[in-house]
């Protein structure tokens, strides 16, 4: 048992090593993908599936002023293709109505599948959640289920599948108007598993979902919001989930789960910086986990992708930053946001925003 526990440390200690001297990232390119014409782009999702790229954003009519509450219309889009041919975007879920407007979209991808998650409603305090399924690699999509009320599925992060391969560990989030309250949150984290995902009846019935716990933190006052937590497996201990969530408290929130997702312990604040910005985790088929995150305090003028290398990640010195993707540190009036991974091979790609009127893909090779 020593032995294990020393040969253990010996193998984590070189990962960690060969990780901080390694180059981590390298940029090859930064590709412009084709949006609609005269919308905006905000919350973006990707995925490849079969030589292509499909990716999913909220698109919103000029002009358009962002504040928590639709002022314009919001569809939900779809752009498919490669960074030298992309198809033209295709609205997937259309709102004639305000008050019925579409948010943050999440694409996920199990075996022949993909999964458009979306939630609708006139802000994100007043949601529904939907998912539309594609059997043609994102050519065409169901008509939408509607999730039980209560359930909204997986927050801008995409979910997990269970140990078996049959349920799905969604990573959720809920925001409600208790700002007057001081001991309220304004918004919380939560599990919510879908069992037997793969039979689409299961999606709508209540029955199916377990309902998971709001992930217990200590409220830091009126309007504290704690959401959209991106969840990853430990790379040593397959039993281990971690999970960092957007807040509002300045710091990223942490916690973690021994039992694969189960129960989890109280949150806490990490060393991590967080401008209420979303970020995204991915641990690659290679056992690395990496970050693509704006790594301020405030504002999001500085976009970046980090590498776990230590072994307690709600620790700023457990993060490498690998490579700046975006900076304008001079003006500090640009907005890089709302990225998300995507593996593909031996490279990542990075799609995110710019100034909700750009969408960028940038092709990294990892060393």
């Amino acid at each position: 048992m020593l032995f294990k526990k020393f040969s253990s440390s010996v193998f984590l200690g070189l990962c960690f090593i060969m990780a901080a001297y390694s180059n981590g990232l390298e940029l090859i390119k930064k590709h412009k993908v084709k949006i609609p014409t005269n919308l905006t782009v905000h919350s973006i999702s990707g995925i490849f599936c079969k030589g292509n790229f499909i990716l999913a954003y909220y698109a919103a009519e000029l002009p358009y002023e962002h504040g928590g509450v639709a002022k314009s219309l919001q569809h939900i889009y779809v752009t498919r293709g490669t960074p030298d041919n992309w198809q033209e975007p295709i609205p997937v879920v259309i709102s004639d109505d305000v008050e019925m407007v579409c948010f943050d979209p999440v694409l996920y991808k199990f075996n022949d599948k993909i999964y458009l998650f979306y939630k609708m409603g006139s802000s994100p305090r007043n949601l529904h959640g939907f998912v539309k399924i594609s059997s043609d690699n994102g050519t065409t999509w169901s008509d939408p289920l509607s999730l039980p009320e209560n359930i909204l599925g997986p927050a801008k992060c995409k979910p997990l599948v269970s140990e078996d391969k049959k349920d799905l560990i969604c990573g959720a989030s809920f925001q409600k108007d208790n700002k007057s309250v001081a001991s309220h949150q304004d918004g919380w984290a939560s599990i919510d598993v879908l069992k037997n995902f793969e039979n689409e009846e299961n999606f709508e019935h209540k029955e199916c979902w377990e309902k998971g716990k709001k992930i217990a933190f200590e409220f830091k006052g009126a309007g504290s919001v704690i959401i959209q937590p991106a969840i990853w497996q430990d790379c040593l201990n397959p039993q281990v989930l971690h999970m960092l969530c957007r807040a509002s408290t300045g710091k990223l929130v942490y916690s973690c789960s021994n039992d694969f997702g189960k129960t989890w312990a109280s949150a806490v604040d990490s060393e991590l910086p967080s401008n209420y910005s979303a970020i995204d985790i991915l641990k690659t088929v290679d056992n690395r986990v990496f970050m693509v995150w704006n790594p301020l305090p405030d504002l999001r003028w500085k976009l970046a992708v980090s590498e776990l290398v230590g072994d307690d990640p709600k620790f700023s010195d457990s993060w490498k930053e690998s490579l700046l993707l975006e900076s304008d540190e001079e003006n500090k009036k640009s907005e890089y946001s709302f990225p998300s991974i995507i593996p593909c091979g031996d490279r990542l790609f990075i799609a995110y925003g710019i100034n909700r009127r750009e969408l960028i893909l940038a092709e990294v090779v990892k060393s």
